[in-house]
C-alpha cells in the first residue's frame, strides 16, 4: 500500500480510538510502527493552569517516565520552545537544536541515552480552546532522526487527528464514553454504520466530511443521517449535537 493508503487507515483507527471502537494503546502503537518510533504519548493539559487532563501512551518505559518527572522534566530543552505557539507546526528537535549540542545537553546525554531514547517529532491536536493536546513520537538513536516526508506525513494527519480528538473529548465532557453511547444508540435501533455516523456528527463533524473519511458517497451518508435523526427524532445537526451531548447511561427510548 502507498504512504496514502496507510495514513487513511491510520486516521479510521484514530477515530475508532476516539469513538471506543479500539483501545487507545493499541491504536498508537499503529502509530509507533507507521512512524519508526520506540513509543508515543498522547497528552493533554490545561491551557491556562498547566494541569494534566489525560494521557494515553503505548510501548512508554515507565522508568523513563519516573526518571524524567523527578529530575529533568524541568530542563528539558522542548518544554520552553516558541514553537509551542503555533497549533499548526510539527516539532522536532532539528527545529531549535543540532546533533552537537545535543552530545553536551544533559537532557540527551544523559536522560534520553541513558533510556536508549534521542529524537522526537510532535503535534498539536487540541479539541478545544482552553485545552492543549500534543501527540509525541520518541525514537531511540538507531531508528534515526526525523525525516521531511515523516514531518510531511505527520502535518498531513494532524487535521484529521484534531477532528477524532476533539470528538473523543466532547464525549468526554458529556460523561460517557464512545462504547457506552454506541451502546445507547444501538436501544434506538440504529445500525452500527448509522451509530457510526451519529457519534461523529453528533460531536460536531459535517456529514461530507463524514464521507470522504469513510470513503462513501456523499448520498449514502445523507442517507444514514435522515435515518439517524428520524430513530432519535432531531431535525437538524444541531439537535442531534445536543441529542448526543444530553445521552447517558439512563438515556432509553420511548
Amino acid at each position: 500500500m502507498s504512504d496514502l493508503d496507510d495514513m487513511v487507515l491510520l486516521a479510521d483507527r484514530f477515530f475508532a480510538a476516539s469513538s471506543g471502537e479500539a483501545d487507545w494503546e493499541s491504536v498508537l502503537s499503529e502509530f509507533a510502527d507507521f512512524f519508526s518510533a520506540d513509543s508515543v504519548v498522547l497528552e493533554c493539559t490545561d491551557r491556562n493552569t498547566g494541569r494534566p487532563l489525560l494521557v494515553k501512551d503505548a510501548r512508554v518505559n515507565k522508568d523513563c517516565m519516573a526518571d524524567y518527572v523527578s529530575h529533568y522534566q524541568h530542563v528539558s530543552p522542548r518544554q520552553a520552545l516558541t514553537y509551542w505557539q503555533n497549533p499548526l507546526t510539527v516539532a522536532h528537535d532539528s527545529m531549535f537544536i543540532n546533533e552537537e549540542e545535543m552530545d553536551k545537553n544533559p537532557f540527551y546525554a544523559e536522560f534520553l541515552a541513558g533510556h536508549g531514547l534521542r529524537y522526537f517529532m510532535s503535534c498539536h491536536i487540541d479539541p478545544a480552546s482552553n485545552v492543549s493536546a500534543a501527540l509525541a513520537l520518541q525514537r531511540r538513536a538507531d531508528q534515526g532522526h526525523v525525516q521531511d516526508h515523516d514531518i510531511a506525513l505527520l502535518q498531513a494527519l494532524r487535521p484529521l487527528l484534531q477532528r477524532a480528538f476533539s470528538q473523543f473529548w466532547s464525549l468526554q465532557q458529556a460523561g460517557q464514553s464512545g462504547e457506552d453511547l454506541d451502546i445507547t444508540l444501538a436501544r434506538f435501533g440504529l445500525t452500527p454504520a448509522e451509530r457510526r455516523l451519529a457519534i461523529a456528527v453528533g460531536t460536531g463533524e459535517r456529514v461530507t466530511a463524514y464521507a470522504a473519511r469513510n470513503g462513501i458517497s456523499v448520498n449514502t451518508a445523507y442517507s444514514h443521517y435522515a435515518r439517524v435523526k428520524h430513530k432519535l427524532d432531531c431535525r437538524s445537526q444541531r439537535d442531534l449535537v445536543l441529542r448526543i451531548a444530553n445521552m447517558g447511561r439512563s438515556d432509553r427510548p420511548n
